[in-house]
């Protein structure tokens, strides 16, 4: 797989480790914060790999996945405004991206490998948040209108549908 494509993803699960990492203690909901806690344990685990398959890591996360991420604990200290953006907005565009990604890295084994398990702990970890309780947020118009402007943030920057890999990476931040 080309440097830059693999760098560019180990951005995006470092962008999610540091993301979640930095912010789950502050979480108010405790329920919540273990959820948060163990998803960036996992990113971690994640981000460890990537930067161990690089020849050359950057080390810089993926700016416009860190905003929202940002954002979204800034807005909502019970931290289900992250667990919505990584359930809604993040996840998804990550696997899309990951899906794009393993369509040019065919001819490498142990990148294909890391491309299968990266999908498989987003997975794993979107589908544990379908077992928290729910609180009702989403019947709150400032909460939704709070949710809607992490979508518009990433729309509007040309993430709508992923975070590239084919055939573009992303714009200078």
């Amino acid at each position: 797989m080309d440097e830059d494509v693999a760098s560019h993803l180990a951005s995006l699960v470092d962008a999610i480790y540091r993301g979640l990492g930095r912010h789950c203690a502050a979480v108010l909901d405790d329920a919540y914060l273990v959820r948060l806690y163990e998803m960036a344990r996992a990113f971690g685990d994640l981000s460890i790999a990537w930067r161990e398959a690089l020849a050359h890591p950057s080390g810089e996360p993926f700016g416009p996945l860190a905003r929202v991420l940002d954002r979204a604990f800034a807005e909502d200290e019970s931290g289900a405004l992250a667990l919505y953006a990584m359930a809604a907005i993040v996840g998804p565009r990550l696997l899309v991206s990951l899906r794009d990604a393993r369509g040019v890295a065919h001819d490498d084994p142990a990148t294909v490998a890391l491309l299968d398990e990266t999908a498989q702990v987003t997975v794993r970890q979107l589908r544990e948040l379908s077992s928290l309780p729910t609180h009702d947020e989403g019947d709150d118009p400032q909460w939704r209108s709070r949710a809607r402007a992490l979508v518009d943030e990433l729309d509007a920057g040309g993430w709508s549908d992923s975070f590239g890999v084919s055939g573009r990476l992303p714009p200078p931040v």
